[in-house]
Protein backbone atom coordinates (compact mmCIF):
# COMPACT_ATOMS: atom_id res chain seq x y z
CA UNK A 1 0.00 0.00 0.00
CA UNK A 2 1.07 3.56 -0.64
CA UNK A 3 2.36 5.66 2.20
CA UNK A 4 0.01 8.60 2.80
CA UNK A 5 0.33 11.92 4.56
CA UNK A 6 -2.28 12.03 7.34
CA UNK A 7 -1.52 15.33 9.04
CA UNK A 8 1.01 17.75 10.42
CA UNK A 9 2.18 18.73 13.86
CA UNK A 10 1.90 22.15 15.43
CA UNK A 11 3.49 23.39 18.61
CA UNK A 12 3.75 21.56 21.90
CA UNK A 13 0.82 21.97 24.29
CA UNK A 14 1.31 22.01 28.03
CA UNK A 15 4.20 20.48 29.93
CA UNK A 16 3.39 16.76 29.55
CA UNK A 17 4.42 16.26 25.91
CA UNK A 18 1.12 16.77 24.09
CA UNK A 19 1.40 18.14 20.55
CA UNK A 20 -1.14 20.08 18.49
CA UNK A 21 -2.02 18.13 15.36
CA UNK A 22 -3.78 19.14 12.14
CA UNK A 23 -5.33 16.02 10.57
CA UNK A 24 -5.79 15.53 6.84
CA UNK A 25 -8.16 12.62 7.36
CA UNK A 26 -11.18 12.08 9.59
CA UNK A 27 -10.13 12.84 13.16
CA UNK A 28 -11.83 9.64 14.34
CA UNK A 29 -9.10 7.62 12.57
CA UNK A 30 -6.54 8.79 15.14
CA UNK A 31 -6.74 6.51 18.18
CA UNK A 32 -4.41 5.22 20.85
CA UNK A 33 -2.28 2.54 19.22
CA UNK A 34 -2.31 4.09 15.73
CA UNK A 35 1.12 3.89 14.10
CA UNK A 36 2.58 6.98 12.42
CA UNK A 37 5.88 7.70 10.70
CA UNK A 38 7.56 11.05 11.22
CA UNK A 39 10.82 11.81 9.45
CA UNK A 40 11.01 8.10 8.63
CA UNK A 41 10.81 6.97 12.27
CA UNK A 42 7.87 5.00 13.69
CA UNK A 43 5.78 6.44 16.50
CA UNK A 44 2.65 5.18 18.24
CA UNK A 45 -0.17 7.40 19.43
CA UNK A 46 -0.67 7.00 23.19
CA UNK A 47 -3.73 9.27 23.50
CA UNK A 48 -5.83 11.68 21.44
CA UNK A 49 -8.20 14.45 22.45
CA UNK A 50 -10.05 17.26 20.70
CA UNK A 51 -8.88 20.79 21.35
CA UNK A 52 -10.20 23.94 19.61
CA UNK A 53 -10.83 22.45 16.14
CA UNK A 54 -7.62 20.44 16.14
CA UNK A 55 -6.31 17.40 17.93
CA UNK A 56 -3.87 17.02 20.76
CA UNK A 57 -1.74 13.89 20.41
CA UNK A 58 0.33 12.17 23.04
CA UNK A 59 3.04 10.00 21.51
CA UNK A 60 4.37 6.96 23.36
CA UNK A 61 7.69 7.76 25.01
CA UNK A 62 7.33 11.55 24.70
CA UNK A 63 6.48 13.13 28.04
CA UNK A 64 8.37 16.43 27.97
CA UNK A 65 7.47 19.67 26.26
CA UNK A 66 10.95 20.23 24.80
CA UNK A 67 10.87 16.84 23.06
CA UNK A 68 7.30 17.42 21.84
CA UNK A 69 8.38 20.78 20.42
CA UNK A 70 10.81 19.02 18.03
CA UNK A 71 7.75 17.71 16.14
CA UNK A 72 6.60 21.23 15.23
CA UNK A 73 5.92 21.59 11.47
CA UNK A 74 6.69 17.92 10.78
CA UNK A 75 4.40 15.73 8.69
CA UNK A 76 2.87 12.43 9.86
CA UNK A 77 2.60 9.52 7.41
CA UNK A 78 1.06 6.07 7.55
CA UNK A 79 1.37 2.89 5.52
CA UNK A 80 -2.16 1.91 6.62
CA UNK A 81 -4.30 4.89 5.62
CA UNK A 82 -8.04 4.94 6.16
CA UNK A 83 -10.19 3.93 3.22
CA UNK A 84 -11.84 6.83 1.45
CA UNK A 85 -15.38 7.03 0.12
CA UNK A 86 -15.85 7.28 -3.65
CA UNK A 87 -16.27 11.07 -3.51
CA UNK A 88 -13.12 11.54 -1.38
CA UNK A 89 -9.50 11.88 -2.46
CA UNK A 90 -6.07 12.52 -0.99
CA UNK A 91 -4.85 16.11 -1.15
CA UNK A 92 -1.54 15.05 -2.69
CA UNK A 93 -3.52 13.52 -5.59
CA UNK A 94 -4.42 17.09 -6.62
CA UNK A 95 -0.80 17.88 -7.51
CA UNK A 96 -0.42 17.76 -11.29
CA UNK A 97 -4.07 18.46 -12.06
CA UNK A 98 -4.91 21.18 -14.59
CA UNK A 99 -6.57 24.21 -13.01
CA UNK A 100 -9.40 25.69 -15.06
CA UNK A 101 -11.41 28.83 -14.43
CA UNK A 102 -15.19 28.53 -14.18
CA UNK A 103 -15.39 29.60 -17.85
CA UNK A 104 -13.05 26.75 -18.84
CA UNK A 105 -9.89 28.75 -19.55
CA UNK A 106 -6.59 27.36 -18.31
CA UNK A 107 -5.09 28.86 -15.17
CA UNK A 108 -2.11 26.48 -14.95
CA UNK A 109 -1.17 23.37 -12.99
CA UNK A 110 -1.58 22.54 -9.33
CA UNK A 111 2.05 22.23 -8.24
CA UNK A 112 1.61 21.93 -4.49
CA UNK A 113 -0.97 21.67 -1.73
CA UNK A 114 -0.05 23.61 1.40
CA UNK A 115 -1.79 22.43 4.53
CA UNK A 116 -2.46 25.13 7.11
CA UNK A 117 -4.34 25.27 10.38
CA UNK A 118 -7.38 26.97 8.82
CA UNK A 119 -7.53 25.17 5.46
CA UNK A 120 -5.35 23.79 2.71
CA UNK A 121 -4.25 26.02 -0.18
CA UNK A 122 -3.71 24.99 -3.79
CA UNK A 123 -0.60 26.43 -5.41
CA UNK A 124 -1.26 26.97 -9.11
CA UNK A 125 1.65 27.75 -11.44
CA UNK A 126 0.71 29.45 -14.72
CA UNK A 127 3.71 28.07 -16.63
CA UNK A 128 6.82 25.94 -16.28
CA UNK A 129 9.04 28.96 -15.54
CA UNK A 130 9.10 29.68 -11.78
CA UNK A 131 9.08 33.40 -12.62
CA UNK A 132 5.60 33.10 -14.11
CA UNK A 133 2.43 33.78 -12.21
CA UNK A 134 1.85 31.71 -9.07
CA UNK A 135 -1.43 31.71 -7.18
CA UNK A 136 -2.34 30.30 -3.79
CA UNK A 137 -6.04 29.54 -3.64
CA UNK A 138 -7.71 28.51 -0.37
CA UNK A 139 -9.07 25.01 -0.90
CA UNK A 140 -12.67 25.74 0.03
CA UNK A 141 -15.79 24.86 -1.96
CA UNK A 142 -16.62 28.49 -2.82
CA UNK A 143 -13.26 28.92 -4.58
CA UNK A 144 -12.68 25.35 -5.79
CA UNK A 145 -16.17 24.12 -6.67
CA UNK A 146 -15.09 21.04 -8.61
CA UNK A 147 -12.36 18.40 -8.45
CA UNK A 148 -12.38 15.72 -11.13
CA UNK A 149 -9.61 13.15 -10.85
CA UNK A 150 -10.96 11.28 -13.89
CA UNK A 151 -10.39 14.27 -16.18
CA UNK A 152 -7.36 15.52 -14.25
CA UNK A 153 -8.86 18.94 -13.56
CA UNK A 154 -9.90 21.28 -10.79
CA UNK A 155 -12.25 24.19 -11.42
CA UNK A 156 -11.17 27.34 -9.62
CA UNK A 157 -13.15 30.53 -9.07
CA UNK A 158 -10.44 32.84 -7.71
CA UNK A 159 -11.47 35.92 -5.77
CA UNK A 160 -11.31 39.22 -7.63
CA UNK A 161 -7.73 40.43 -8.01
CA UNK A 162 -5.97 37.20 -7.09
CA UNK A 163 -5.30 36.28 -10.73
CA UNK A 164 -2.70 39.03 -10.98
CA UNK A 165 -0.68 37.90 -7.97
CA UNK A 166 2.90 37.01 -8.83
CA UNK A 167 5.73 36.10 -6.52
Amino acid sequence: MTSRKVGSFGKAHGLEGEIKFYPLVDADWFKAGTELRVEGRPYTIAAVRDHQEQLLLSIEGIRKRDVAETFRNLVAWTDAPPELDDAEYWLEDLVGLRALSVDGSSLGLVTEVIVGPAQARLVIQAGSDPATRRMEIPFVEELVPEVNLDTGTVVVDPPEGIEGIAE
